[in-house]
């Protein structure tokens, strides 16, 4: 690629745009065996429950907390996240032993989470409804009725896929966006849900513009816009 870029004129020449088309063409093949390869999803088998999210973000903090404390390389912020997304303090004076009993009881609560994770979803969909309805926007019967009913759907199509061999990353069937009033909405419609991908992607790959450190006069001068300088 760097080759090509050295080499080209405008107009392209044939040759030269034959060989830009060969590249766009490699690079599309590889793209297409990464995500036959690696983008599976292997969700679906455990209901969706915040109980069971906690009790597996709890076996990977013990996990990179052995890890790191062993020597190897470990993302010490990813822990720090993890950490405070469970509210669990740091303890430093957990020994090896300490900490391997701790992420033998979070095994422990995954697998107890994953054998009753039908009744979990029930009670947590329960909750759910009486929440709305305390809200004030539905009957609690009439929305744990809709949302058995959509349950129940995707797991039939999800199991349809797994049986067809479908069960591969596409386009996103949904996403959950948070409110002005940090309340939680599901969008699956198309628009709603291509709206809401074009916005997110907008905030974040812009987020450095209007105070960003590297946009100061020192960097740019030794950096350069794009991290071409010397």
């Amino acid at each position: 690629m760097n080759m090509l870029h050295s080499q080209k004129v405008y107009p392209l020449p044939e040759e030269l745009e034959g060989r830009y088309e060969l590249l766009d063409e490699e690079i599309c093949d590889c793209m297409d065996a990464a995500e036959t390869n690696c983008r599976k999803f292997r969700m679906g088998a455990v209901k969706f429950l915040l109980t069971y999210k906690a009790a597996v973000q709890t076996v990977e903090l013990w996990k990179r907390r052995l890890a790191y404390r062993n020597g190897d390389d470990y993302n010490v912020r990813k822990i720090l996240v993890l950490q405070n997304k469970l509210n669990m303090p740091y303890d430093a004076s957990l020994s090896n032993d300490d900490i391997k009993k701790k992420l033998h009881e979070a095994l422990v609560e995954c697998r107890h989470c994953k054998s009753i994770d039908e009744s979990l979803s029930i009670e947590f969909r329960s909750q759910l409804a009486d929440a709305k309805e305390a809200a004030g926007t539905v009957k609690a019967a009439v929305h744990l009725q809709n949302m058995n009913r959509i349950e129940a759907i995707r797991t039939l199509f999800r199991n349809i896929r797994y049986i067809e061999g479908k069960m591969r990353a596409g386009a996103s069937a949904q996403v959950t966006i948070i409110n002005a009033d940090d309340s939680l909405s599901e969008l699956t419609g198309k628009d709603g849900v291509e709206k809401a991908i074009i916005k997110s992607n907008e905030r974040k790959y812009h987020q450095t513009e209007g105070g960003s450190q590297l946009l100061e006069p020192f960097l740019m001068r030794d950096i350069g816009t794009f991290g071409e300088s010397e």
